[in-house]
């Protein structure tokens, strides 16, 4: 999917291979399976919800379970990361 400066409602939206830029997603489910990168910039979200598969939800789940296990600092590294737009330990840039 490609869209630009789109108001996008009540829609499923799947970000594998997806170019989402400067769009007003609304009401929408954006479904992330991980098996490719995608590109999303200067988007709003209002009421979306987000769904994980695959690849995507094996991240997630072994994050929980790291978490679980003790290695809380990196985690907390990560997302603080994530949170800051900074480089996320661990992981090769220009991933989008």
């Amino acid at each position: 999917m490609y869209a630009e400066g789109q108001t996008i409602s009540d829609k499923t939206i799947f970000l594998d291979g997806a170019s989402l830029h400067d769009c007003k997603l609304e009401r929408c489910t954006l479904v992330y399976n991980g098996f490719m990168n995608y590109s999303m910039h200067g988007c709003d979200f209002s009421e979306c919800k987000w769904s994980f598969n695959g690849p995507a939800a094996n991240m997630l789940h072994f994050f929980r379970q790291i978490y679980a296990q003790g290695a809380t600092e990196f985690v907390d590294e990560v997302y603080k990361a994530i949170r800051q737009n900074d480089a996320i330990p661990g992981v090769a840039e220009d991933q989008s």
